[in-house]
């Protein structure tokens, strides 16, 4: 009985050796608080420690920080307090989006107008495009349309969820960001003008080509390196801005090319192109100046920020536009083309009298 157990220790230290021994050749390629140490229980409680020290370190990785712990690339909005997420990785960032932070409604809004736009495409296409007797070009522009929309929603909320992955992620990704909401405007601008300019394709492509070379320059301010970074954002908004304002000046054209303010496709859209210009609007003086957090400093942090309200004013205007574009449809039904091939004298010396 005494050899055996005799035995036993042998083979037991035995077994120790060759364990020390394979962790040796192994712990070069191990963290450094698992490097091999001299004997076999100081390695397994090193093992033990670190399997609970390392989900503690995970954790306070996730961990929301103030503006004042936040990396510089994130602080761009010094009224927001708190709420900061920091370095996260992939899978983290996912994770975050289903937590509170103060990224966390930008998010779920445009995520929320990219499922609504998808469902109204799906409706689209399935019944009421064929409701209006809508012709090809209708169903081009209602289809460009929601697909460009769902792609600048879908932009955003990628910028939104893994833009506090690395400062390279964050630059990057709003690069796409900025993109997505400068092919929004354009399509919108692209569509309104062939909704007032169809039977007029010398206009039309006049007012296009205009709008498109502002769409360049804005592609140039986003993505050429001297003018990427945030020294140019001004200038940047200054465009977009610029893509919207414009969009008056093919709209007074159609007024007076429909013969005034009592034509009928005029009483028609005009509020409602109207109303376009009130979303924008508000949407840039929320965006710039941040509203309402600079009256209230680190009390918008979760809900109610100016970034929040920008997001959900962008979602209603890419929403009113879609349901002009079904006004203009349902109207353009029954008659060949919405304004007359060439203006009178008379219509145009009546409306600058």
């Amino acid at each position: 009985m005494a050899k055996d157990e005799h035995k036993l220790d042998i083979f037991c230290l035995l077994g120790n050796e060759v364990v020390q021994k394979i962790w040796e050749e192994i712990s070069d390629y191990l963290p450094s608080p698992l490097k091999a140490t001299k004997n076999v229980d100081d390695v397994l409680a090193i093992k033990s420690t670190a399997a609970l020290e390392f989900p503690s370190k995970q954790n306070k990785r996730e961990e929301l920080r103030s503006y004042e712990d936040a990396p510089p690339f994130l602080r761009q909005n010094p009224f927001i307090h708190r709420g900061y997420r920091c370095n996260l990785d992939i899978h983290q960032c996912i994770k975050s989006a289903f937590k509170w932070n103060n990224e966390t409604l930008n998010i779920w809004t445009h995520l929320g107008g990219f499922l609504t736009i998808l469902g109204l495409l799906i409706h689209d296409v399935s019944f009421r495009l064929a409701d209006v007797n809508a012709r090809p070009a209708d169903w081009f522009y209602c289809i460009a349309l929601s697909v460009t929309y769902m792609t600048t929603l879908l932009l955003s909320v990628c910028y939104h969820t893994f833009n506090c992955h690395s400062e390279h992620s964050y630059c990057s990704l709003l690069k796409w960001d900025v993109l997505g909401v400068a092919l929004s405007l354009c399509m919108t601008f692209i569509s309104g003008v062939h909704y007032a300019f169809g039977c007029r394709p010398d206009l039309e492509a006049i007012y296009n080509g205009v709008e498109a070379s502002m769409v360049v320059i804005v592609l140039i301010l986003n993505f050429l390196p001297p003018f990427a970074g945030q020294r140019y954002e001004a200038l940047r908004l200054l465009v977009l801005s610029c893509l919207v304002i414009f969009g008056v000046v093919p709209t007074a054209h159609w007024i007076v090319l429909n013969g005034g303010f009592s034509a009928p496709i005029i009483t028609l859209l005009l509020p409602r192109i109207a109303a376009m210009f009130g979303f924008m609007g508000v949407a840039f003086v929320v965006y710039k100046f941040r509203f309402p957090e600079c009256f209230f400093p680190g009390k918008m942090d979760l809900i109610g920020s100016s970034h929040q309200i920008w997001h959900i004013v962008v979602f209603l205007a890419l929403l009113w536009w879609h349901e002009t574009s079904f006004a203009y449809f349902d109207y353009m039904k029954d008659k060949a083309c919405a304004i007359p091939v060439a203006p009178s004298e008379d219509v145009i010396l009546q409306l600058l009298s």
